[in-house]
């Protein structure tokens, strides 16, 4: 194979992985509105309880915004190596293993988020089909806060998917 024809499938490669990288962006940015929502919810809740008015409304949105930041987080974290793990630490005691221990350590993080997706997935579904909802004032829907699991799975599986074709690119 000459340079000629590798080079367009390299590049053709190089740019899944930046598109890829464009969505982990913008999930880290719902991770981050996120927080901004939890801030506002839980200021906007302490704020009516001192004026000693109905506030529990808040709660369900506090608790659903929070799921969001924990699971929006998980990506963040999976894009900055922030997540300390034992494949991680193995990696960079053994970097003469190659690509092994990497993928060793993404079949194991991509099959369990997979796994944790679908049950995740089951959850929510049941909650919506049952039409579950909290027991304040506004009765948020129960599966608002449980698809943050499925959606932060998902996104963690991806982001983790475009972290290892970014090192396979650049090999």
């Amino acid at each position: 194979m000459d340079s000629a024809t590798a080079r367009p499938a390299q590049s053709s490669a190089e740019t899944v992985v930046r598109v890829g990288e464009r969505i982990v962006d913008a999930v880290c940015h719902v991770a981050a509105l996120s927080l901004l929502f939890l801030t506002v919810g839980l200021l906007l809740g302490i704020v009516l309880r001192w004026f000693t008015l109905d506030n529990s409304w808040t709660y369900g949105f506090d608790l659903i915004s929070l799921v969001w930041v924990a699971f929006g987080g998980a990506v963040v974290a999976a894009k900055f190596d922030y997540h300390v793990t034992a494949g991680i630490s193995l990696e960079t005691h053994f970097p003469s293993l190659g690509v092994a221990l990497p993928l060793l350590r993404f079949v194991i993080v991509v099959g369990f988020l997979l796994l944790f997706l679908a049950s995740g997935w089951q959850d929510v579904s049941n909650s919506y089909l049952n039409h579950e909802t909290t027991y304040d004032v506004t009765e948020w829907p129960v599966w608002l806060g449980k698809a943050a699991l499925p959606v932060g799975c998902l996104f963690w599986a991806f982001t983790e998917v475009v972290k290892f074709g970014r090192a396979l690119v650049s090999r």
